[in-house]
């Protein structure tokens, strides 16, 4: 198993105490640096503004929220504890190394480690990190630590190229927290049309199961199922029917995205300019 050298995490939010708690069970060297005192993690902690707290640590895994980086890396720099010997890490998925300016000139190795999972509740993260991918970047040592730090949490790194994690993050995003506001449009949508609230809230959750199971056997042209996938002009028409205005330009707008992929399935040309047709933003019209 790959081990790391003594290990600050700078932060407490989800994410820190999720990969804290990990590193704690497998034995990694280390504490947590907060602002506050707290009885609840995974390790020690100390004050995040004492150089006592970060005596021996090599490695510094930054945790905070994005907009307050650049301000820790720079009270990090003010200590004097960052030096050609240590690696820093954030652990944003927006920003890449530029946001640890701050620490360019002490010599250490600056980069980007970023869990691709979700876990709203930190105790999850033991059993949802294994085989999730880490967008990783940085300059070449940070690069080799993530790796070193990625094969011990059991994660699969993947290198993204300088200046891309905007666009990495907008589809981790889509992928996560747009899903989620979809899904309470779903529940909303059942609610509303008089179905038991309490099903509303579960009885989805099997389908969206199996539609993620879909894609981990399938690209998504061949994953995707119901009307549009169908051809299904009267299903459509009934969808749009029992839509406010505001739901069927949402739907509108997925499902010419969802005709795109059809269009791969050799539809029927007249009835693919059907869809096309019946799924146009009308509303602006």
């Amino acid at each position: 198993m790959a081990s790391i050298p003594k290990t600050v995490l700078v932060g407490a939010g989800r994410l820190s105490r999720g990969l804290g708690l990990v590193l704690a069970q497998r034995g990694a060297p280390i504490r947590f640096a907060v602002r506050r005192p707290t009885g609840d993690l995974p390790a020690p902690s100390g004050p995040i503004d004492d150089a006592a707290t970060y005596r021996g640590v090599r490695w510094f895994l930054i945790g905070v929220p994005d907009d307050a980086i650049w301000g820790v890396a720079r009270q990090l720099g003010a200590l004097g504890v960052v030096g050609p010997g240590s690696t820093v890490l954030h652990l944003s998925g927006v920003y890449g190394r530029e946001v640890l300016k701050p620490l360019r000139l002490t010599g250490a190795a600056l980069g980007s480690f970023h869990p691709l999972q979700s876990f709203a509740l930190p105790a999850t993260a033991p059993e949802r990190l294994p085989g999730a991918s880490v967008g990783v970047e940085g300059d070449p040592r940070a690069l080799r630590a993530s790796r070193r730090l990625a094969r011990l949490l059991g994660l699969v790194p993947v290198t993204i190229p300088e200046g891309a994690k905007p666009a990495y993050h907008a589809a981790a995003t889509i992928v996560s927290s747009y899903v989620v506001v979809l899904y309470e449009m779903a529940v909303r949508l059942a609610e509303d049309a008089g179905i038991d609230p309490v099903a509303a809230r579960t009885m989805y959750r099997p389908l969206l199961a199996g539609t993620v199971a879909n894609l981990g056997l399938l690209p998504p042209a061949h994953a995707l199922t119901g009307a549009v996938r169908r051809g299904d002009l009267a299903t459509i028409k009934a969808h749009l029917a029992a839509l406010g205005r505001s739901d069927r330009a949402l739907y509108r707008e997925l499902g010419r995205r969802a005709l795109a992929l059809a269009r791969r399935h050799h539809l029927d040309p007249e009835r693919i300019a059907a869809m096309a047709d019946l799924l146009a933003d009308r509303e602006k019209r």
